[in-house]
């Protein structure tokens, strides 16, 4: 579905609030910035005044320019790391990897991102499927959660060479700012090839 047919769509009643604003999230669009257009855009087509929705539209652009651009630079990082996990390396540095991923997509408000990686490291082809997505409403509440946490669910799977890829799991991101430290605990695990890779660690200040 083009930017044009879910707009129609959404004004003509033919997708919910929710589905406009979780297609809109997809794209890359912060959630509160989703959220605003989801109510604003019924109105200034009633109206007839978008001028309201072209100042949110500017305020987004300089806030968040391209949230899932810089993730996707990150991923020359994470098929070097696995290509060395690949040759018998250590996982540590995917580790650190992955925790600054993390880290910079809670941040910046990241709720979905496509994570792919078609190239080479080390002269080594990789084909990457990937995604970063903000699953903390779908956590059950508990008394130890609180609003700096987020949960992050990554999954990874493709090659490296000739080597399978399969990486998954949850990454739970504390997001204090600068009021105090960042920690970032990881829990993911799977495969490369036949070497096993199990990143379950916490990490402090991953920017």
């Amino acid at each position: 579905m083009s930017e044009t047919e879910l707009v129609n769509a959404y004004l003509n009643g033919k997708i919910p609030a929710w589905t406009f604003v979780r297609r809109l999230l997809k794209a890359g669009v912060s959630a509160s910035a989703a959220v605003a257009f989801a109510a604003m855009l019924p109105v200034a087509a009633m109206g007839g005044d978008f001028g309201p929705l072209e100042k949110l539209v500017q305020k987004t652009a300089r806030e968040h320019p391209d949230q899932a651009r810089f993730l996707q630079g990150l991923m020359q990082h994470v098929a070097t790391d696995l290509v060395r996990i690949g040759a018998g390396g250590h996982d540590e540095p995917l580790g650190r990897t992955l925790a600054r991923l993390s880290l910079n997509a809670a941040n910046n408000e990241v709720n979905f991102a496509d994570l792919d990686f078609n190239g080479k490291a080390h002269n080594v082809p990789i084909n990457l499927v990937g995604s970063i997505e903000n699953v903390t409403p779908d956590f059950p509440d508990n008394n130890n959660n609180n609003e700096n946490e987020q949960n992050m669910l990554l999954v990874f799977g493709g090659n490296v060479g000739r080597m399978p890829v399969n990486l998954n799991g949850f990454v739970n991101v504390n997001v204090n700012g600068v009021q105090g430290p960042q920690g970032v605990n990881l829990n993911v695990g799977g495969n490369v090839g036949e070497m096993k890779v199990n990143l379950n660690t916490n990490r402090n200040d991953q920017r």
